[in-house]
């Protein structure tokens, strides 16, 4: 009989996989090999015993993401953790453990018809048996990676909250704030443009960051900012915006919108 000249993965998978089958998944095999393995096989040759859980990965010259599956906190948001693994200059062998990373998913528009607006505390991340089985789905099947949002979870679930009360206030003309909107984006001096157009248009998906800050005014009243980072693409040329939507804190439960500034190609 002659060599067999199966795929060369297939080689170090069958090596691989008999070590994995001695509990030797802590002995981890050479970039080289684990960059050609199948997405099954490579979970377990990286994250053994929490194999289960990984749903995709991504692989690069330098380092190998592992994505596992999206699970909801709340019903607009999925929480995602991202293990990654930098490969040494020396031998190629990936570093353990990995680094872990947290992004979350927006899968959907929180109802602002049920929900405490603008209670500052509000809304926090559910608990398991509050969340309903379409939003479990929802973030189950979630797989695009491209878009997720950096933050803090509560941060999030208020900006969301914030932006989709401000966007219904302009689509149905109520808004009582002020919006501000400069463009930036084909450079020469600033212009000005339709911030209300951009609010009724923006696409929830686009968000890539959210952080606040909180302090007093100009006046001495007590604020909190929401800084709300959108990232998209016209013609391969990234368009990135800064939008800051400003509250003031009217009493312990309530706030309200007080200005929205929008800064388009900030970076």
């Amino acid at each position: 009989m002659g060599w067999w000249r199966g795929p060369s993965w297939m080689a170090g998978g069958l090596v691989l996989g008999a070590a994995l089958m001695a509990g030797l998944s802590t002995c981890l095999p050479p970039a080289s090999i684990l960059q050609r393995l199948p997405e099954p096989m490579l979970a377990r040759a990286l994250m053994a015993g929490s194999a289960s859980s990984i749903v995709t990965s991504r692989r690069y010259p330098d380092a190998i993401m592992l994505y596992a599956r999206p699970v909801p906190i709340n019903e607009t948001l999925c929480r995602v953790v991202q293990y990654g693994f930098a490969l040494q200059d020396s031998g190629g062998f990936p570093q353990a453990p990995p680094s872990v990373f947290e992004s979350y998913a927006i899968v959907g528009a929180p109802d602002i018809s049920t929900t405490s607006v603008l209670s500052p505390a509000a809304p926090a991340p559910a608990g398991e048996e509050f969340i309903s089985a379409k939003a479990k789905k929802a973030c189950s099947d979630y797989r695009d990676f491209d878009h997720l949002v950096t933050g803090s979870s509560l941060e999030i679930a208020q900006a969301l909250l914030l932006l989709e009360t401000a966007r219904w206030d302009v689509i149905k003309d109520r808004a009582a704030f002020s919006v501000e909107c400069r463009d930036e984006a084909h450079g020469g001096t600033p212009a000005s443009c339709d911030g209300r157009a951009y609010l009724r248009d923006l696409d929830l998906k686009q968000i890539t960051g959210v952080s606040s800050s909180s302090g007093p005014d100009q006046n001495g009243d007590a604020e909190v900012s929401y800084w709300i980072q959108v990232q998209y693409r016209i013609h391969g040329h990234p368009i990135v915006t800064d939008l800051r939507i400003s509250t003031l804190r009217l009493h312990e439960a309530d706030s309200r919108i007080a200005a929205i500034t929008i800064n388009r190609d900030a970076y």
